[in-house]
């Protein structure tokens, strides 16, 4: 007798879930009422309201660093050697035909293009994306149109903060490192190594911008500011009477500077949020 109530209660028990379960109304996201997406749908809806976002981002593999060009076209530079990938800005997908299917092309640990690590920055100047490999002590330069190899500028020294900028109508590289500033005039090729006299927000940086006649450093939750002087056909940073001022910003691996607006300044922190 036990049993058969036991049967029965269990039997009733069940009938009043699936009574329950089909009276409920279903979650956001299931594709029966309009609403905006839940988490959920990432996971069941089979559609591909989402395929895009999902295929972009599967393929791509801890970006570190990022530049446009002038049609809005994203180049994507990867943790440790993965490459640089151009995203096209019309349809926000991968193109596939620049490179070897959508990676710049001499990336493999034997080739003059390797990216092996890229702290500092991306950017491109005439045509071309200069990117700096940590680990190699060189820049990499790869053509804007197509994504081939294009050879390499040889610093010599890791490679921390990294930007292009041009003052008075001539563009200039900049990358600091352990030893000094390199500082490379784009129209004429000359180059030249400025002393920083071991200053600390030059010498650690791994985060800097050019804006008018200044250089920007992040170190140490400080924001600093040089003066670019004159020498020869370069400009160094001028490390006396240099200004700092304090911003608690966390880890910060990228920053570049408006274009027009001197002093504006734009950092990306890895650890903290930044309003």
């Amino acid at each position: 007798m036990k049993i058969k109530n036991l049967i029965i209660s269990f039997a009733i028990f069940v009938l009043c879930l699936a009574n329950n379960s089909f009276a409920k109304t279903l979650p956001p996201g299931t594709g029966t009422q309009a609403d905006v997406p839940s988490n959920l749908l990432i996971l069941l809806d089979a559609s591909g309201s989402m395929g895009w976002r999902m295929s972009s981002a599967q393929s791509v593999n801890y970006p570190m660093q990022s530049t446009t060009d002038s049609s809005g076209n994203i180049f994507v530079s990867q943790y440790y050697i993965y490459g640089v990938k151009k995203f096209t800005y019309a349809n926000k997908k991968i193109d596939t035909n620049w490179g070897d299917s959508g990676v710049h092309k001499g990336r493999s640990s034997s080739s003059q293009c390797r990216v092996y690590y890229n702290y500092g920055s991306a950017k491109i100047h005439n045509g071309i994306i200069y990117v700096p490999s940590y680990y190699d002590r060189k820049i990499r330069m790869i053509k804007e149109s197509d994504g081939a190899c294009l050879g390499s500028i040889n610093i010599g020294q890791y490679i921390r903060g990294f930007d292009i900028h041009t003052i008075s109508g001539t563009a200039h590289l900049f990358a600091a490192h352990y030893s000094g500033v390199y500082t490379r005039n784009l129209s004429n090729n000359t180059s030249k190594t400025c002393s920083h006299g071991s200053n600390s927000y030059l010498r650690y940086t791994y985060a800097m911008a050019a804006n008018g006649n200044h250089l920007y450093t992040y170190y140490a939750n400080q924001i600093s500011r040089f003066n670019l002087v004159a020498s020869g056909n370069n400009y160094c940073p001028q490390t006396s009477g240099y200004k700092r001022t304090s911003r608690s910003m966390g880890s910060v691996y990228g920053m570049t500077a408006h274009p027009t607006n001197a002093g504006e300044l734009y950092l990306l922190s890895y650890s903290s949020v930044i309003e």
